[in-house]
């Protein structure tokens, strides 16, 4: 089951508000990714704080943007996350080395 629409719009607007600034600069992948969602990311932000309602029209803002977030951090399914920890965990699967394929 795929994340639903609210859930995105809270996501991103919580990974907007605290990693934005801290990323632009740190990577040219992350500062390019931010830079070209401009418009998805302060709109799902002011909707997850109630300062906006997304119409349909930006509905596909945030929407391209969810896409693009979960393809940077190579995750190829969304099944349906409910938290950023969620999703650190999930890009970190396969990255990071396993007792068992670390060797004396």
């Amino acid at each position: 089951m795929a994340t639903e629409f609210s859930n995105k719009v809270e996501l991103l607007g919580e990974f907007y508000f605290t990693y934005s600034n801290e990323l632009r600069g740190y990577d040219p992948i992350w500062n390019d990714f931010i830079s070209f969602n401009h418009i998805g990311f302060p709109l799902a932000y002011l909707s997850s704080k109630k300062l906006c309602k997304i119409s349909d029209e930006a509905r596909k803002y945030v929407e391209e943007t969810w896409d693009i977030f979960l393809s940077t951090l190579e995750i190829s399914t969304d099944d349906g996350f409910d938290s950023l920890d969620e999703i650190m965990v999930q890009a970190a699967v396969g990255k990071w080395p396993t007792d068992e394929s670390v060797s004396d």
